[in-house]
């Protein structure tokens, strides 16, 4: 990581109102940093406020295998997951969301200045 990353890093205890602000600082940490973002899941009460979430590297994971059959000629996509680490954990604490856990490893390359354009967002 680049000395100008650090003022974007996520901290264990930051506090957000939103999860909306949740979700433009992450974006805005992997903007910096050079990896795309999902979340993995987030956990809502029932008035729909989120109670617990996690948001993670899109290469975290791996996917489920087919079960059907595949038959010949079928075209199957590469599998682009490496079960990436990175992530955040947030949990509802007095109204805001806090910052729980924080894994910064990845374990692919990341993408450059140059190509972080053509990241999903």
């Amino acid at each position: 990581m680049a000395s100008s990353d650090v003022d974007c890093k996520p901290k264990i205890g930051m506090v957000f109102d939103s999860m909306e602000e949740v979700n433009k600082f992450w974006l805005a940490y992997s903007l910096c940093v050079g990896f795309g973002v999902r979340v993995r899941f987030a956990n809502k009460k029932e008035d729909g406020s989120v109670s617990s979430c996690r948001l993670v590297c899109c290469k975290e994971g791996l996917k489920r295998k087919e079960k059907r059959y595949a038959y010949e000629g079928k075209y199957t996509r590469v599998d682009v997951r490496t079960n990436c680490p990175v992530r955040i954990t947030l949990s509802r604490k007095n109204g805001k969301l806090v910052i729980l856990d924080f894994e910064e490893e990845h374990n692919h390359d990341l993408q450059n200045s140059e190509t972080t354009h053509m990241l999903l967002v």
